[in-house]
């Protein structure tokens, strides 16, 4: 089982905090690090080569551009504290709904994992079959009855699901099946 290794920079404890406790109850498998500064950051992140750093504007504001070294393979997100920025896909605003922060940080572990590039090939096709019938908004019993399957059945490859790919939100099973093809943005706005 792979697991996902993110680190959070940032002065504050509480938004540290908020941000792992938002990582932990997408991905069960995320192991999260944390630094206040960036400084302590070098050192967990050259130990445990995450591949998810969130860092506070205010730490980047004050650091020499050139302190700041990644790898290719890492994904820098900025945390904004301003209420009038808008989330990008390298940045993340503290003023988001749960909802939406909810959707990001799923989308940015979905994207971490999609380079592995095995996981669709890994379910099923009655399993992508199930993904859609749930990114769609049908309840477990909703999808028994469509498909002349028991409730017991139904909750069982949802738990197969969630095991192989490691999403265990509905909207994190929505975005990985827009990111995948096998449903439509707009199919998921309905």
């Amino acid at each position: 089982m792979l697991h996902l290794n993110v680190l959070i920079v940032s002065g504050s404890h509480i938004v540290r905090l908020g941000l792992s406790q938002a990582l932990r109850e997408i991905s069960s498998h995320a192991r999260i690090k944390m630094a206040a500064d960036w400084d302590s950051a070098m050192i967990v992140q050259e130990y445990k080569q995450c591949s998810i750093i969130f860092i506070d504007e205010i730490i980047t504001n004050n650091l020499h551009p050139n302190k700041i070294k990644i790898k290719d393979n890492q994904k820098l997100v900025t945390i904004q504290y301003s209420k009038d920025t808008v989330s990008t896909d390298s940045s993340i605003s503290l003023f988001v709904s749960p909802q939406e922060l909810a959707d990001k940080l799923s989308s940015l572990i979905l994207k971490e994992s999609m380079e592995d590039e095995t996981q669709l090939k890994n379910i099923s096709k009655r399993e992508i079959e199930i993904v859609r019938l749930i990114s769609l908004g049908l309840s477990n019993r909703e999808i028994a009855e469509k498909l002349n399957l028991s409730l017991h059945t139904i909750s069982t490859h949802r738990k197969n699901i969630i095991r192989k790919l490691k999403i265990k939100t509905t909207s994190g099973l929505t975005v990985y099946a827009i990111l995948n093809g096998i449903i439509t943005i707009a199919e998921a706005r309905l």
